[in-house]
């Protein structure tokens, strides 16, 4: 226990959420941060009607934005809409831990949840990844055309 007791707080991993109508959570950087200290970020943004959940419980004012470093590390990750301050917890294990955004988008997720855009979001850095052209040429060779 005595690790634990003296261990560094990792104060970019602290979320914070604002319980209005409709909710606000954050983590970490906000893009304008990440640009100024990171030299390539990319951002990703899921609206909360691409969520089958959001559209039968009539949620479907929302989005997540999702902030990743080159390699697609979490900066930041910031959600507005029902439920924020849940749907964020994913983000936040994963940049504590530091995993990957496109291993976020590996996890099975229950359906049709609103937590499943966090696996919406990451997987938008792993599509990007296979729209190089390299990829693409590779895919095609596989394929046999």
């Amino acid at each position: 226990f005595r690790r634990l007791a003296w261990q560094k707080v990792n104060y970019s991993a602290i979320t914070w959420a604002t319980f209005t109508e409709p909710e606000l959570a954050h983590l970490g950087l906000t893009e304008e941060e990440a640009r100024k200290d990171y030299r390539q970020i990319n951002v990703y943004k899921t609206e909360y009607s691409n969520s089958d959940r959001a559209v039968t419980d009539s949620e479907k004012q929302g989005l997540v934005k999702l902030i990743t470093d080159k390699k697609g590390y979490i900066l930041g990750a910031h959600i507005v809409g029902a439920q924020a301050s849940e749907i964020i917890q994913g983000f936040l294990i994963a940049k504590t831990f530091r995993i990957p955004a496109s291993k976020l988008s590996q996890v099975l997720f229950i359906y049709p949840t609103l937590s499943e855009l966090v696996k919406k979001t990451a997987a938008k850095h792993l599509l990007q990844r296979l729209n190089v052209p390299w990829v693409k040429l590779v895919l095609k060779i596989f394929r046999g055309k």
